[in-house]
This record gives C-alpha cells, sequence and structure tokens, in this order.
C-alpha cells in the first residue's frame, strides 16, 4: 500500500509517502516544502495559502524489494497528489541510480551544479586586502539560538533588497537562516554576517566535516551579499575560521558560470571533476513555467539541497 506520512502537517499536502507490504515499510520518499521567490510571477506560484514548491530529498528502499517499480509508482501517486493539491513543482538533485525513471516521473534537466575546490586553506595577504578594502564587520551567530533582532531584521532587509534583482530562487530571509542553518539539528553550521555602516550586507553558512583519514573539510553551503566584494570577504572569513579549525581543503557548489563560481574562482577554488544534475518537475505551475523553465533566472547555491 501507498500512504502519506501520518506526520504531514493537516491541511497542507502530505511532503512524506511511504510503502508497506502488510506491516513492513519498504520504502519512503520525501519532500520539503520551500518557500520561493518568483519575479514577476509570484501570485501565481504561491498565492496566499497554496502549497508550496517540493524539495526532492529522501528516497529509500528495502535493499530486497529494490527494482521493482516503488520509485515510479510512490513518484507518481505523490506528484498526482501534490499537483491536485496545488503544488507549483519539484526540484532536486534526481539520483542518477534512477535512471530513465526520472524521466518517467516527468523531471526535466535545468542545470549541472558541481563542486569546486581550494586544497590549502592559505588566505594571507587576500584575506587582509579584502578584509580591508570592503569596510566590512564581520559577526558570528550563536548556535542553536534566536537570531537577535537586528541581525533578523537586517537579513530580511537584505533579502528585500537583493531579490529585486532575481527572477527565481529560495527564500533567503531570516527565517530560513534560522531554520536551515542555526537550528539544524544534524550538522553545526556555522553563520557568519557581514556589516556595513550598520547595515547587514551578506551572511555566509558552513560546516566542519570529517573526510576519509581522518582529513576536515570546509563545507561552504552559501554566500548570500548585495555586492561580491561583500561575498568575497564572508568567503574568506569562513575560510580563515575553517583553518583555525583545523580544515585543510574547502569545497562549495556553485553552477558553471554563475556569479557564485566566479566568486569562488576569485577566492583560489579550482573545479574538480564531480558534479549533480538539477532537475524539477512542472506540476500545477500555471503561467510561472516558462520562468521556472529557463536555468538562467536561477540563483542556486548547495545549502538549497541536502548535500551540503
Amino acid at each position: 500500500g501507498v500512504d502519506p506520512d501520518s506526520s504531514a502537517t493537516t491541511g497542507r499536502p502530505a511532503n512524506v509517502w511511504v510503502a508497506t507490504d502488510g506491516e513492513k515499510l519498504i520504502f519512503q520518499y520525501a519532500g520539503v516544502p520551500t518557500r520561493m521567490w518568483i519575479r514577476d510571477a509570484l501570485e501565481a506560484v504561491n498565492p496566499c495559502g497554496s502549497a508550496l514548491p517540493m524539495l526532492s530529498v529522501d528516497t529509500m528502499a528495502d535493499p530486497a524489494y529494490r527494482r521493482q517499480g516503488l520509485l515510479t509508482s510512490v513518484g507518481a501517486h505523490a506528484y498526482a497528489e501534490w499537483e491536485a493539491a496545488g503544488v507549483p513543482f519539484v526540484f532536486g538533485l534526481p539520483n542518477e541510480q534512477w535512471g530513465s525513471r526520472a524521466a518517467k516521473l516527468g523531471w526535466q534537466p535545468l542545470c549541472p551544479l558541481r563542486w569546486l575546490q581550494r586544497p590549502a586553506l592559505r588566505v594571507g595577504t587576500c584575506w587582509e586586502r579584502w578584509h580591508s578594502d570592503g569596510g566590512v564587520q564581520v559577526e558570528f551567530v550563536p548556535r542553536q539560538q534566536p537570531l537577535k533582532p537586528r541581525i533578523a531584521a537586517g537579513i530580511d532587509a537584505l533579502w528585500r533588497r537583493v531579490r529585486a534583482h532575481l527572477a527565481v530562487s529560495v527564500v533567503r530571509d531570516a527565517q530560513r537562516i534560522q531554520w536551515r542553518y542555526v537550528d539544524a539539528p544534524h550538522h553545526a553550521y556555522q553563520v557568519v554576517v557581514g556589516s556595513r555602516d550598520d547595515c547587514i550586507v551578506g551572511y555566509a553558512a558552513f560546516r566542519i566535516a570529517e573526510g576519509r583519514g581522518g582529513e576536515r573539510r570546509a563545507i561552504v553551503a552559501e554566500v548570500f551579499a548585495d555586492h561580491p566584494d561583500v561575498g568575497r570577504t564572508l568567503l574568506f572569513t569562513a575560510i580563515a575560521a575553517a583553518r583555525e579549525q583545523g580544515a585543510s581543503v574547502a569545497v562549495l557548489l556553485a553552477v558553471p558560470g554563475s556569479l557564485a563560481e566566479q566568486l569562488a574562482r576569485s577566492a583560489g577554488f579550482v573545479v574538480p571533476r564531480q558534479s549533480f544534475g538539477v532537475q524539477w518537475v512542472p506540476l500545477a505551475i500555471g503561467s510561472a513555467r516558462a520562468a521556472v523553465a529557463d536555468p538562467t533566472n536561477w540563483l542556486l547555491m548547495g545549502g538549497d539541497f541536502d548535500v551540503c
């Protein structure tokens, strides 16, 4: 049988679906309702009280039940229910092991998202130059605590300023930063905010992860700023903090040719081979379809997904 998970919020479409064989749980598929900004089409995509777009996340199958059509059947059932409930679209990073099943479920390519790496965390004169020339004051946010009212209001104001220049993006306001990074239960993200003249002008989020052989690396999930110089200052701040915590390498995800990739390259990141494919499934999208289908409209960062 296929049933929505009982933890789904009343009055909203279920976001977790499971398949059972009798009393045995054999498959799970989940999405995260995600607030999105679609310029010039926001009301068509997310009118008051309607369903949010879904970020596709966990897909798990009991090994004994793999290759029996569970992904196709459960996925199609979930998408039909979501579309009927007004969910405009699904987006995510389908596993390459899905193969042709992704296309059968309606997944369409958007753009690649590839890892960039900075092998040696030595900031030296670059850090000093950007820190002094940018005139940006940096401050780390305490974990598992509410954002200070000044910082929360500043991040909200930053988002309102920058979103006017964006076509499609995850909403990057204080509420999201609190949920996604500050209160994250499974990873100890560190958030640093930058300000100039008492105005929040950007933030960065990163975490330290243990690699093979005990090597520590910094995973930069997000850098968001109102000017490239601010972004560089925040990125160098994250790198310097990671180095002090024993990290020997830093990585981040960026769309090829994007401003995020240009920022990373200017900070000494190089391109390794591994990448993901960002895709989407249009559902009850309405007039915003063309805007969302255009990959050049999207602002995407690693922290938008569950791989950072």
